[in-house]
């Protein structure tokens, strides 16, 4: 908290856009932050670059509305249950509760963004039109799709180069 009156002190910040993909892995510590915002009280709005929808529950999307909280992403990665094994992200999004969390923003008329990756090396065009099922089901405020690159010496590029 003293960084924050800092910089809305010293140099007048009025927003605070936090980069952390595992801001909410942690509660006890993600729900210390929540609380010293409300505690603190600062002229400032803040959002987040992402939302594990895995570690997130409703009573902190609550709190976030009284915070001054204008918006997070949501990372989905892909609408289809057997890409979201094959990318082996830890844990495993689970798409029931990507729907839920959503709903929980949307609710509380904040803003929201869901994440998507399409083209996998395995991705058939049925688990494409899955993602975008999600897409139009989710009904979020924004959804960035993009484009999977798989980079040299990455798990990824080797499956490319081993199905191709």
């Amino acid at each position: 908290m003293e960084e924050i009156d800092l910089l809305v002190k010293v140099f007048g910040i009025e927003h605070i856009q936090f980069v952390d993909d595992h801001m909410t892995v942690n509660n006890l510590h993600f729900k210390g932050l929540l609380q010293g915002l409300l505690k603190h009280k600062f002229p400032i709005t803040w959002s987040a670059s992402n939302f594990s929808v895995n570690t997130l529950r409703q009573e902190d999307v609550s709190l976030l509305k009284e915070t001054n909280f204008v918006g997070t992403s949501v990372a989905v990665e892909s609408g289809s249950p057997r890409i979201q094994k094959i990318i082996k992200v830890k844990p495993k999004t689970d798409l029931n509760k990507v729907r839920e969390v959503v709903q929980w923003f949307i609710q509380l008329n904040m803003p929201v963004r869901a994440l998507f990756m399409i083209g996998f090396p395995e991705e058939r065009y049925e688990d494409i039109q899955m993602t975008f099922d999600l897409i139009a089901d989710l009904r979020a405020d924004w959804n960035q799709i993009c484009i999977t690159m798989p980079f040299p010496k990455t798990e990824l590029y080797h499956n490319a180069i081993r199905d191709k």
